[in-house]
């Protein structure tokens, strides 16, 4: 239960962003999520998407995102096996990840 607050908690601080994303992908399953460098970066592997953005594998950048926050999602989705949306800040670049939702 208390996994579930916290996801929810985090998607709504997620919510009150005011960026519109330039592409959305939808129905993610996570298969493997981490820190990708020093700098905090986030990575994840995606499957089981529609796809729309063509990531199959996408970083959520501390300029971006609070990556905290993003790999608490992630992490929730996998150990849930919960689908998620990763909304990404320019159209043809899977390193511009921003937002992500419990679907």
């Amino acid at each position: 239960m208390k996994q579930f607050n916290l996801a929810i908690s985090l998607i709504t601080l997620c919510l009150a962003s005011t960026v519109h994303a330039k592409c959305v992908q939808n129905n993610n399953t996570v298969t493997f999520n981490g820190l990708d460098d020093a700098n905090g970066t986030i990575y994840a592997s995606l499957r089981d998407s529609n796809n729309k953005c063509n990531c199959t594998e996408v970083r959520f950048k501390p300029e971006y995102t609070n990556t905290e926050m993003a790999l608490s999602i992630l992490l929730t989705a996998k150990i849930s096996k919960t689908k998620v949306r990763v909304d990404f800040l320019e159209e043809n670049s899977c390193n511009t990840a921003y937002r992500i939702y419990l679907e």
